[in-house]
């Protein structure tokens, strides 16, 4: 089943719920090619996290 208000009704809400998952996973993105291509890591201990918040 799906529920409707998780994606949003309208194009507004759809576009913010997008926003809120493609926006961590394209700094990640960012975070990561910035490491391998310079070896830098600024925060070893939140490389894989999308969100540094969660504690997995």
């Amino acid at each position: 089943i799906v529920v409707p208000q998780e994606y949003g009704i309208t194009i507004e809400e759809k576009l913010n719920i997008a926003r809120g998952i493609i926006t961590p996973l394209l700094r990640q993105i960012g975070t990561d090619l910035q490491g391998n291509l310079t070896g830098y890591w600024e925060d070893e201990e939140h490389i894989f996290k999308l969100d540094s918040r969660l504690e997995y």
